[in-house]
């Protein structure tokens, strides 16, 4: 998809983001059509190797959503290792649907957003935008063909009741109960919470809470064996998932 073609569908993504953010908000990388979408707080203040954190999140502008390819913001070196885990999340889950894709293909049906623009390194409510977060509930439920959705060191804050009224109040938004899981799945002491929704189209889409921030408590440091069987867990509540709905494809 080039020219006229791609320009629709990216006006169709930013028809309902707020001027402030245009022509794309940063730290948001993803294509124009992902199958799982990572949710997280903000950008955060994790810096680059080899930079301050001071220019963490210094760029002026951010990648339009890509087509057929990976977007770059995925491969950001940070120095805590969260984009190395959220590539291998979603390799593993776009796998769980179109096993044998490459790794940039696999990413190429990826995509990462937040619910504020901010370079802040804690996940409090005061990162929360509220624009971002009616657009982005909109985009899940009415937008993107998303499959598999989730939310990492977000428990608190989409519990809170401004966050919740904006999310379920979004026009065409994905409706979740965020204080009530359908079911849940412990891990370590933490646990998978888990919801199915709907988009606007009818087709079901897996929503999870994962157990804890990638770059906390069981998970920090680089990608080892608990990062790792968390992800292969998940994979099983995905594929259950698949055979529940009919979304095995």
């Amino acid at each position: 998809m080039t020219g006229p073609a791609y320009e629709r569908a990216v006006e169709r993504l930013t028809a309902n983001l707020p001027n402030e953010h245009r022509p794309w908000p940063f730290g948001m990388p993803t294509s124009i059509e992902p199958r799982v979408v990572i949710i997280g707080a903000s950008p955060g203040n994790s810096p680059e190797r080899g930079r301050g954190s001071a220019d963490a999140g210094a760029t002026p502008g951010y990648a339009p959503p890509t087509y057929g390819r990976a977007h770059q913001g995925f491969y950001y070196r940070d120095t805590s290792h969260y984009w190395v885990k959220v590539r291998n999340l979603c390799l593993a889950v776009v796998h769980c649907y179109r096993p044998g894709l490459s790794e940039d293909d696999a990413l190429a049906y990826s995509g990462h957003f937040n619910l504020g623009t901010g370079s802040t390194g804690t996940a409090s409510i005061c990162v929360v935008e509220p624009g971002i977060v009616t657009w982005l509930s909109g985009l899940l439920g009415s937008v993107l063909p998303v499959r598999v959705v989730v939310g990492v060191g977000l428990n608190a804050l989409l519990r809170d009741p401004h966050v919740v009224r904006l999310w379920n109040d979004a026009p065409g938004g994905l409706r979740v109960d965020w204080s009530a899981p359908q079911r849940s799945a412990p891990f370590q002491g933490y646990r998978f919470r888990l919801w199915e929704a709907r988009r606007a189209d009818g087709e079901s889409v897996l929503v999870c809470l994962w157990p804890n921030h990638p770059s906390r408590n069981p998970f920090t440091g680089p990608v080892g064996p608990t990062w790792l069987a968390a992800v292969d867990q998940f994979c099983g509540i995905v594929r259950d998932f698949q055979e529940e709905t009919g979304l095995a494809r």
